[in-house]
């Protein structure tokens, strides 16, 4: 009977713990969700700021293609892609590349234009 008592009172305090892990997780997986929610709703913002073509550019960055490798899959020139992402940068005011891709993908990096 004792020793019934003892058990109870343990995996009494074990279930607790494992319901507050839990409720921990859960909190854990909504802030996540939250933080997803909120950084596609920021990059679904920025895409908007695009005409169609700088999106197909935007998209081919992010896949990590360099200039060349976008102007082979679009059939266009490097130049032209040079175009589109200056015209990016420009618009979004990015500084670099990084910062551009950093803003398209819907992230801050704490980079802005008027970096010295």
């Amino acid at each position: 009977m004792v020793c019934d008592i003892a058990i109870s009172k343990v995996n009494g305090r074990v279930a607790a713990a494992l319901l507050d892990r839990r409720e921990m997780i859960a909190g854990e997986g909504l802030a996540l969700l939250r933080q997803l929610t909120q950084q596609e709703a920021r990059r679904q913002a920025v895409l908007a700021r695009l005409t169609d073509r700088e999106r197909d550019v935007a998209n081919l960055l992010e896949c990590g293609l360099t200039n060349a490798g976008i102007a082979a899959s679009l059939g266009v020139t490097v130049r032209t892609v040079r175009a589109h992402v200056a015209a990016m940068l420009d618009k979004l005011e990015c500084p670099t590349r990084t910062a551009l891709l950093a803003k398209l993908l819907g992230r801050d990096i704490g980079l802005s234009a008027n970096i010295p």
